[in-house]
């Protein structure tokens, strides 16, 4: 092995090293500093629903809760989209339409956060507050999921906006999936009598099926660590979710409006425990979905 190739293998190994020391340092520190919570309220700081700095009880149930119910819900909504869309554009449209696709969708992904909080406090609220949040309170308000009274902040105006957040990724890694499919296996299951739908249900979908939720996951963990779009829109009321219709709370949401304000050691010590949570549910969701992606490439 010549010298060149000796230096271009330590470098590469010691950058590898480098990204594994920075996962470890940040999740160490984390759980370092999250100790002093830990001792005090034990497990049940998981399970507590009480945010009171002034007596210094925390609770991290909350926002837990918060923060998976936004971030699921917003996936519901936007993989239906992402995937039409990715079909439309590989199996329907002209070839101009197909074009500009990546563009349009590079162009949303590049918005940044403050732009869609603002959009959605100024613009979006109040068309939801008006033609859907009222409408489903009034006809299903005896469901717990949509009782309350709607005043606009809420947990489903976070999950929307979350939701267009989240479309470029799994539109753009979708398409960059049905592009994978043979084109011998639709073109046989047309030459055999399928409709073109048929052929997508049959061929395309289920060829493609592993890249598309490896592409839900890796969405998923954006919206689970989105911050200030969230923080403007959800209501930032320190309660355990009922109903969708109602302002509530995520971890980083519950992050960024309170660590300007705290300064005992508990209280310092609970945000940073959030913080560690949040890190493990990144981590198990970005485990997922790169098994996910090597299933992919054994296929």
């Amino acid at each position: 092995m010549s010298l060149g190739e000796r230096l271009f293998r330590a470098l590469t190994e010691a950058s590898s090293y480098i990204i594994l020391f920075l996962v470890i340092a940040i999740g160490y520190s984390l759980l370092l500093d999250s100790l002093p919570v830990f001792t005090k309220f034990g497990i049940w700081f998981l399970f507590s629903s009480e945010w009171d700095p002034v007596r210094q009880i925390f609770g991290a149930l909350p926002a837990v809760i918060g923060t998976l119910e936004t971030s699921v819900l917003a996936l519901v909504m936007a993989t239906p989209v992402a995937v039409g869309a990715a079909l439309f554009v590989h199996e329907i449209s002209p070839a101009p339409i197909m074009r500009l696709f990546s563009p349009i969708i590079d162009a949303l992904a590049s918005i940044p956060s403050v732009i869609y909080g603002l959009w959605g406090l100024f613009f979006l609220m109040p068309l939801l507050k008006e033609w859907v949040m009222r409408p489903l309170n009034e006809a299903l308000g005896f469901i717990p999921l949509f009782s309350g009274s709607p005043q606009g902040p809420s947990i489903l105006l976070a999950s929307v906006i979350l939701a267009i957040m989240i479309l470029p990724t799994i539109a753009s890694l979708t398409l960059e999936a049905l592009k994978m499919v043979p084109r011998e296996l639709v073109e046989g299951a047309l030459a055999l009598g399928a409709t073109r739908w048929e052929a997508v249900r049959i061929t395309i979908l289920p060829h493609a099926s592993e890249s598309i939720k490896a592409s839900m996951m890796l969405a998923l963990a954006r919206a689970l660590g989105e911050t200030m779009a969230v923080t403007m829109v959800i209501g930032n009321t320190y309660k355990l979710p009922v109903s969708l219709l109602e302002p509530g709370v995520t971890i980083t949401s519950i992050i960024a409006n309170s660590y300007t304000e705290a300064t005992s050691e508990l209280h310092i010590s609970a945000l940073l425990a959030l913080g560690f949570i949040l890190l493990l549910i990144s981590v198990v969701v970005n485990v997922i979905s790169r098994r996910l992606l090597g299933r992919v490439g054994h296929e």
